[in-house]
């Protein structure tokens, strides 16, 4: 019988090349160029195991290769803005095409008119197999637009409408991937308080059409309250979201409640002391053995340092816990974790930043067969580096292994990313 991850990462080494041509503006507006080569990897080792006795160490592997081209069209500032871009990707497993267009209109000084229209198409080929392994391929097309208005009410404030319909094609569709349209209605409030303070409002409605499965069709409500304030050396910010998703079937319809806050306090002009809560409330019209109602919390403590101007250092514990409500289930876990962080930061040379997260997940009832304990480590790194001049480096790394007390339910994922770029 072969185990099924837990989880899917990825390993990704991409390599790429590009050349940055700026046209001058002509009429006011801007052309660009860009050309890129690069490469991608991924690497998932796990172990499988076929009897009581047999079992081997598994990696899953894909790799792709891939040169693009992309024209860019950038807004001028006047009263109609218009904007544009197309991306052509050739890789050694798919054809690709991205394209983005953007228009504009200030109807008078307080009312803005916007709409964008954006499409992809991949489709993939076996042209050569030699140098692709990757396992999913499912060819796509995917097109959305969206109308908006904005309307300044006044110096402080601003309301907005817009209009979203998105659909989605698989020439060969199946039980993951299917047809679907979705239309998505958003009226947005932001207003500033008092000379450091905010609020913002939003609400959405949104509705999904899936033709080969009624089952998936579903209603969606949201309202999101926002609330920021600085007031000498605090920081204050609490969010709240409320939302209702309609299925079909009682069981998948629920209610989720989200409130996410943070304090910060400026205790010295090197000291920061942070501390953030973000409880989560999950109910279900009509809970069964899958859908249950659930209640999780993340609670995170930080004290930041500032030795110097162009560097940044984070430390502190967090807190995850996930339960099922009214009583527990085997899923239910305690996360206990440290995170470091590093940023370094020099203008228009170099930005550095560094995290790592070392922690232990223990489960509620633990069962070898969908859940163990476990310990942990995700580090992550970014770096944006200008070598010299118009030439300059991007990387990502990040490193995710999980140790188990059974060695079997180890997992070792890792994603990297390599891009260089020269501009003129």
């Amino acid at each position: 019988m072969r185990r099924h991850p837990r989880s899917s990462s990825r390993t990704t080494l991409a390599a790429a090349g590009s050349i940055l041509l700026l046209a001058g503006p002509a009429g006011g507006l801007q052309w660009r160029n860009e050309f890129s080569l690069g490469a991608n990897y991924t690497n998932q080792t796990y172990t499988t195991w076929y009897s009581d006795t047999v079992q081997a160490d598994t990696a899953e592997v894909e790799t792709e290769a891939l040169a693009s081209w992309q024209a860019s069209l950038d807004p001028a500032e006047s009263p109609t803005r218009v904007s544009g871009s197309n991306s052509l990707t050739f890789s050694t497993r798919s054809f690709r095409d991205n394209l983005d267009l953007g228009f504009g209109r200030d109807l008078s000084d307080r009312l803005a008119l916007e709409a964008d229209l954006q499409g992809e198409a991949r489709f993939y080929h076996g042209l050569l197999p030699s140098l692709s392994d990757t396992t999913w391929r499912k060819d796509h097309l995917s097109g959305a637009t969206r109308l908006g208005l904005g309307w300044k009410l006044s110096d402080a404030s601003d309301l907005s409408f817009s209009d979203r319909a998105e659909l989605n094609h698989y020439p060969e569709p199946d039980s993951y991937s299917y047809d679907q349209f979705v239309n998505r209605a958003e009226a947005g409030f932001s207003s500033t308080v008092g000379l450091l303070g905010s609020f913002d409002a939003d609400l959405t409605w949104s509705r999904r059409w899936v033709w080969q499965a009624d089952s998936q069709d579903y209603d969606d409500y949201g309202l999101r309250l926002g609330y920021d304030n600085y007031s000498g050396d605090w920081q204050f910010r609490l969010d709240g979201d409320v939302s209702r998703r309609a299925y079909e079937s009682p069981s998948r319809s629920h209610w989720e409640f989200d409130l996410d806050g943070a304090i910060r306090w400026q205790v010295s002009p090197a000291v920061g002391l942070s501390v953030s809560d973000n409880p989560t409330h999950t109910r279900h019209d009509s809970p069964d053995d899958v859908y249950a109602n659930g209640w999780s919390n993340r609670l995170s403590l930080a004290l930041e340092w500032q030795p110097l101007v162009a560097l940044g250092l984070r430390f502190g514990p967090r807190l995850e816990t996930s339960r099922s409500l009214p009583e527990t289930r085997p899923e239910d876990y305690r996360d206990r974790s440290l995170e470091f962080g590093l940023d370094l930061m020099l203008p228009g040379r170099l930005w550095l930043s560094i995290e790592d997260r070392v922690g232990s997940r223990i489960y509620q009832s633990a069962d070898s067969s969908y859940q163990s304990d476990y310990r942990y480590n995700e580090l992550t790194a970014m770096l944006d580096w200008t070598i010299v001049g118009a030439l300059r480096l991007d990387a990502n790394a990040s490193v995710a292994p999980e140790w188990h007390a059974e060695q079997t339910e180890n997992l070792a994922a890792a994603t990297y990313t390599l891009e260089l770029r020269y501009g003129f």
